[in-house]
């Protein structure tokens, strides 16, 4: 995989490309505990052609959006301690509400119009509700040596649309407005602060996010 890693060169951030950035992802695994980072570099007739990544099981986050909220709770409770672990650590997933409902158009080799789905960026074991983010060695995820503002804000407005469409159970892709979003989650019951946080993502920070979420 291509990993987006980035130093601190005085005032500014260089990307380190390749396996070199690889080899830095690979090594904060130290201190990450709860989610899996690239493992180790792939040379395929000893070139250098990716890495090796565990194998994650679990069932596709948005596939478990019927079941009862509390059973949702715990499972966004489980992400979001995956997440604050991450971000601690600079490491940013700008793409966690990446969902298998959403589907994009491409140019094939030969010109023809193929239809790509999406999937969850978020597996779940259905039994104990832990949760297992995947992608963090692609274009998904963004790896500093200090903390980036805008990155965490991209990662936080991604978490709040997925926990607008996962626990809220609104479909962000049929209600776009920020207006209407506002409304139907006045209708669930959330207080008039709160739902405008969500509605506009103005949600700063995991721990922000985990107050507004414990008075819903």
């Amino acid at each position: 995989g291509y990993v987006s890693y980035f130093i601190n060169n005085g005032d500014e951030d260089i990307r380190i490309k390749n396996k070199d950035g690889l080899k830095m992802a690979i090594d904060r695994q130290k201190y990450i505990k709860r989610s899996m980072l690239p493992i180790d570099i792939v040379y395929v007739d000893g070139i250098f052609a990716g890495c090796l990544l565990k194998r994650l099981n679990g069932i596709q986050m948005h596939k478990l959006t019927g079941m009862p909220i509390r059973y949702r709770r715990r499972i966004v409770k489980n992400l979001l301690i995956d997440i604050e672990e991450l971000l601690n650590n600079y490491i940013y997933h700008i793409d966690i509400a990446n969902s298998p409902y959403s589907t994009s158009l491409f140019m094939d080799e030969n010109d023809n119009i193929r239809v790509k789905k999406g999937h969850s960026h978020v597996l779940v074991n259905p039994f104990t509700m832990e949760t297992n983010i995947i992608d963090l060695d692609g274009k998904s995820t963004t790896y500093m040596e200090r903390y980036n503002y805008d990155l965490e804000n991209r990662c936080l407005i991604n978490l709040t649309r997925l926990i607008i469409e996962f626990l809220f159970k609104i479909d962000t892709d049929e209600v776009k407005e920020t207006d209407e979003v506002y409304f139907e989650l006045l209708k669930l019951g959330l207080k008039d602060n709160i739902a405008y946080k969500f509605a506009n993502y103005k949600i700063n920070s995991i721990k922000e996010l985990k107050k507004e979420l414990k008075l819903f």
